[in-house]
């Protein structure tokens, strides 16, 4: 009876301690995921913190590129690159914290607020499609019904005009451009703009292209197969960009209307098909930059 109980007692105390070891390695095992998560959590914030800061940089200083390394905190560390990608600026941000790490990337466009859409109308846009700088529908370049147009110097630009003898001052004038005018580029010369002031009307007649930003009070009639590298700026209020591609000959799906990007206090609008316009950054940003246009920033992506 005594050895019974003895036996019996020993396999209770074993299976007890069993018991015990089991539910310390739980324990243990459990306190071990609370502290992986913990780190995963805290890289996530220092990555996060990360990219604020760059964001915060950037937006003061669009030139900024350096990037920090090895950013210490009291929770772990940061690291930032800062890369052009094309018209964008990839942005970035790894979060350590001591086994883990964690990344943000983002996109942003660093632009003027007078180059930032491919179409900007304080009307109506009709039939236009806008596309981005690599031909796809991107309907985030498109602005209507804007309550005003984007404060813009355009001193600078007429001085150009005036300086370039390109600057048309009668308002009755109705100015039809020559095939490649003013000389085949969108460049005066160097990285100096073509412009062109228009008090009158602008006629592009079909088949031919013209190049340069065009400031135009009047109306814009572009006819069948027209097209324009560069930009184009209408001021009254009254005025209209009115695409005709059916008119004269015809245009085709392979290219847009516009390269460069519309800019109206007036309706935009189309009449045929295929007629879009193609937004091209390294155009808008020179106009917005030469008329002392706001700076503004742009995040396209963010991707954990």
């Amino acid at each position: 009876m005594g050895k019974a109980m003895l036996m019996i007692i020993a396999g209770l105390g074993f299976t007890f301690s069993t018991r015990l070891v089991n539910h310390q390695k739980q324990i243990s095992e459990q306190n071990e995921i609370v502290v992986e998560q913990y780190e995963e959590l805290a890289a996530k914030n220092l990555a996060t913190s990360g990219m604020n800061l760059a964001l915060s940089k950037i937006k003061r200083d669009y030139t900024w590129r350096e990037g920090y390394s090895e950013t210490s905190v009291s929770s772990g560390s940061f690291d930032v690159q800062v890369n052009d990608m094309d018209s964008l600026v990839r942005i970035t941000s790894t979060g350590h914290s001591s086994g883990a790490s964690n990344k943000v990337q983002v996109d942003v466009r660093l632009t003027t607020e007078a180059g930032r859409y491919a179409i900007y109308s304080t009307a109506t846009v009709d039939n236009v499609i806008p596309l981005d700088e690599h031909r796809n529908v991107d309907s985030t370049l498109l602005i209507q019904d804007a309550d005003a147009m984007p404060l813009l110097n355009l001193v600078p630009l007429i001085q150009l005009s005036v300086s370039q003898y390109q600057f048309f001052g009668d308002p009755s004038a109705i100015i039809k451009p020559y095939d490649g005018y003013p000389n085949w580029s969108f460049y005066k010369v160097g990285n100096v703009p073509n412009v062109t002031y228009i008090k009158g009307t602008l006629k592009v007649q079909g088949g031919s292209r013209i190049y340069g930003i065009f400031l135009v009070e009047k109306d814009i009639i572009l006819y069948g197969s027209a097209r324009v590298e560069g930009v184009l700026y209408l001021l009254n209020p009254t005025a209209k960009v009115y695409y005709d591609l059916t008119a004269l000959g015809g245009g085709t799906p392979e290219e847009s209307s516009v390269v460069g990007g519309v800019l109206a206090n007036a309706n935009v609008s189309g009449t045929g098909s295929h007629i879009s316009v193609q937004y091209k950054p390294e155009y808008m940003e020179l106009f917005g930059s030469i008329g002392q246009s706001k700076r503004v920033m742009q995040i396209l992506t963010w991707k954990d």
